[in-house]
């Protein structure tokens, strides 16, 4: 199910030798594909259909463009892609991971997300049927609000702290531990690194933002001061444990309702098991978190997902099987 472990090391940063302006720089990486190579003159890709992925949303999200380029900043500035690498490593984010799989999952982050039953409807945001029916479980299992309000924050977090990583270092590595890979040649994980990440993780949440759903904001955004409230995870060696975690739980079972989850947690071995809504969510840039075709087979789990055709996956070259079955729409919450 799973692909072989390996273990990947850090590249040390590369320094600006030349003295062209920021503007100048910022052309120059426009101008270069993920990973810093020159792109050639390729056949335009097509995106998938939100529908593909979602089939029963209307109206559907997106669409989403199969490019890079459009994620910026507020001043145009765009991701620092492969601007780091990994020695060891035998899969390339950029080559894998398809801008629209990045682009859908930072969405759902503002559909798929737990809430407790006893929630009045007019305060609800609530859009999706699964998550309806996950809501509704809650009832009679003494579901305390730290169960959800703070899962909801934490995967969100984790969501944008992976995806950044990944895109700066350009690696899909399946790396599995409680440590971060050890840096090449020794090298420490520098402040201006650090802020580089920090970069990517401000367009990730902006994007977030910009498709017009503020539930987001309550996750990333200081209300105060109107802007984002931390840099998130910057630490490798946690940042890393956490998607180990991840994959964990992922290992441990699929869950798809809180009494399930209450069961999970109550068994011999307590292990924590993975929500289904996480599940659909990794798939989408995870190297570790995927299933095959016939992966899932309990039948309460194809209450919600369902395989995507073979023939539509090799259509769009997808590398992730499932789709939603939730339904639901396009909203923007106000």
């Amino acid at each position: 199910m799973l692909r072989r472990e390996s273990f990947l090391i850090l590249d040390k940063p590369h320094h600006k030798t030349s003295h062209c302006s920021e503007d100048e720089d910022e052309a120059k990486r426009k101008s270069l594909c993920p990973g810093g190579q020159k792109q050639a003159a390729v056949k335009s890709v097509v995106a998938p259909p939100p529908s593909l992925t979602l089939p029963n949303y209307d109206p559907p999200i997106g669409p989403f463009t199969e490019t890079w380029g459009d994620l910026v900043n507020e001043k145009g500035k765009s991701l620092h892609f492969g601007a780091l690498k990994y020695k060891l490593s035998t899969d390339t984010f950029s080559t894998i991971v398809k801008p629209s799989a990045v682009k859908t999952a930072l969405t759902l982050l503002s559909y798929l997300k737990l809430e407790k039953f006893d929630v009045e409807e007019d305060e609800s945001s609530m859009i999706d049927s699964s998550m309806r029916n996950i809501r509704d479980s809650s009832k009679g299992e003494g579901v305390h609000f730290n169960s959800i309000g703070k899962p909801n924050k934490r995967f969100a977090w984790f969501v944008i702290d992976f995806l950044a990583m990944s895109i700066l270092f350009d690696t899909y590595s399946h790396h599995r531990s409680l440590k971060a890979p050890v840096l090449y040649n020794n090298a420490t994980f520098s402040t201006t690194n650090e802020n580089m990440l920090v970069h990517n993780k401000h367009i990730l949440i902006k994007f977030c933002i910009d498709q017009g759903n503020s539930w987001v904001k309550d996750y990333f955004i200081d209300k105060k001061t109107g802007k984002v409230a931390s840099k998130g995870c910057v630490d490798l060696n946690k940042l890393w444990a956490t998607s180990t975690m991840y994959w964990r739980q992922f290992n441990a079972g699929i869950i798809y309702s809180f009494q399930s989850y209450t069961n999970s947690n109550t068994d011999e071995k307590k292990e924590q098991k993975l929500w289904i809504h996480h599940f659909m969510i990794l798939q989408l840039f995870h190297p570790s978190i995927n299933l095959s075709s016939d992966g899932i087979v309990d039948e309460n789990h194809a209450d919600f997902v369902d395989r995507i055709e073979v023939n539509e996956k090799q259509k769009y070259n997808l590398h992730y099987n499932w789709k939603w079955l939730g339904s639901g729409g396009k909203r923007v919450f106000k």
